[in-house]
């Protein structure tokens, strides 16, 4: 006939004297632990887990490293390249240049601007008290910024039938 026991009562050994606690065979050993009942000190260490975990981090690594310089070597590539198309771009303009500095026009244009020289048999006039260029020269008909008043308006068409 069973005995039938409280959780706590199957979890814990059988106190020694009674019925249950001997085992058949042996009368002086002493009972096995029950499954579980092992103390433990830390997590158990899952040995396949843990090696697991540790190729896939050397696996990571061995991927971040050329993965990282890949994208360091598009980057440069892509800097290199707009470089290029620039360089490319002033290269276009400074031929166009020297196939225009090799006419006769421009020599002519560049002489009279820069030196300053004239042709031959061309009288050159140097004229002072010109304005330094800051103030536009108005021409005819221009207004002159302010607004003229009625007065003003019959004034200058006086003078300008008169002259």
């Amino acid at each position: 006939m069973k005995e039938h026991r409280t959780v706590a009562q199957r979890r814990s050994p059988p106190a020694r004297g009674t019925a249950g606690s001997r085992t058949r065979g042996s009368a002086r050993r002493s009972p096995a632990p029950a499954r579980g009942s092992r103390a433990r000190s830390g997590p158990r260490v899952h040995w396949g887990r843990l090696g697991l975990l540790v190729l896939v981090l050397v696996a990571a690594a061995l991927y971040v490293g050329p993965l990282r310089e890949y994208f360091v070597q598009q980057d440069r590539c892509m800097r290199e390249t707009a470089t290029l198309r620039t360089l490319k771009e002033q290269n276009r303009a400074l031929s166009r240049q020297i196939k225009e500095a090799k006419t006769t026009e421009w020599v002519v244009r560049a002489a009279r601007e820069t030196l300053g020289l004239v042709p031959p048999n061309v009288q050159a006039f140097v004229v002072s008290g010109l304005p330094d260029g800051q103030e536009e020269p108005r021409t005819q008909g221009e207004p002159s910024g302010g607004s003229m008043s009625l007065g003003d308006r019959f004034e200058d068409l006086w003078n300008t039938l008169l002259r």
